[in-house]
């Protein structure tokens, strides 16, 4: 949460600012490259202090219709359940979203608001040490297929360079998985779904 309102906090300041170019530019048959910081919430409450780095190549079909590509690294500290109702810390997750994705744009002046559907998968990897090795607990997280939905924003500072904010949904097949490394008992379960939000830069090429 605190990585999410210091994201937000630092665009919006960004926003107040900067002089903003007169109307946002026709976007259609060109391309954008940026790059993004991500922070994330866990709707099951498993995923701790997520944050990590994403760049994305994005094309303009039209002035409303964009389809691009996403992909980064998300890193995370896990709170596990040990199956008796209580919580163990200690293991880490590394994620690697990537998405193909479709954006559906409209125009406010400088500001362009859009929404962004999206369908790739997660890469993942568990690590477990601390609390979670002391009470004989195993740790997998599984990849999976994943969707994502969302809304955003662009910002255009000057016909080229824009700023970009964005707060979208993953919900996945991927998982987390604790086990009894004694028993080999499955003590909890559960996908991997978050609320994610991003904020950067991007530039429009010519």
């Amino acid at each position: 949460m605190k990585t999410i309102r210091i994201g937000f906090l630092f665009l919006l300041l960004i926003f107040l600012t900067l002089n903003a170019h007169a109307d946002a530019p026709d976007t259609s048959q060109k391309i954008d490259i940026g790059i993004q910081g991500l922070g994330g919430i866990s709707s099951k409450n498993e995923i701790q202090d997520a944050y990590g780095l994403e760049g994305s190549i994005n094309y303009g079909l039209t002035k409303g219709i964009a389809v691009g590509f996403s992909g980064g690294g998300v890193f995370s500290r896990l709170e596990l359940d040990k199956g008796d109702g209580t919580k163990v810390h200690g293991s880490t997750l590394t994620t690697t979203p990537l998405f193909g994705q479709v954006f559906l744009r409209s125009s406010a002046g400088s500001f362009s608001p859009y929404l962004v559907f999206g369908i790739g998968g997660l890469l993942n990897h568990a690590d477990a040490k601390g609390e979670v090795t002391q009470n004989n607990i195993a740790v997998k997280a599984s990849n999976g297929i994943a969707g994502k939905i969302g809304v955003g924003a662009d910002y255009f500072a000057s016909k080229n360079w824009f700023y970009n904010i964005e707060l979208s949904y993953i919900f996945s097949e991927a998982n987390i998985e604790t086990t009894n490394i004694a028993s080999g008992a499955v003590l909890d379960k559960k996908t991997e779904d978050f609320l994610l939000l991003s904020a950067g830069v991007n530039y429009l090429f010519d």
